[in-house]
């Protein structure tokens, strides 16, 4: 594979992380769920955040 391809494929794997992790940092506030699940939510969207942002 070339140099290109990989940084491209990089790039939406990155896009991908981020905007996953903004749908699980905010799915609480628009579904009524059990607040005792909202904590885990909010932890992996800012894990995914953190991995997309962050990522080589």
């Amino acid at each position: 594979m070339n140099l290109e391809f990989k940084r491209n494929l990089g790039n939406i794997d990155r896009a991908i992380r981020i905007t996953i992790g903004f749908i699980l940092l905010f799915l609480p506030a628009y579904i009524q769920m059990d607040t005792t699940w909202n904590w885990l939510f909010y932890i992996l969207g800012i894990i995914n955040i953190a991995e997309g942002t962050f990522a080589y």
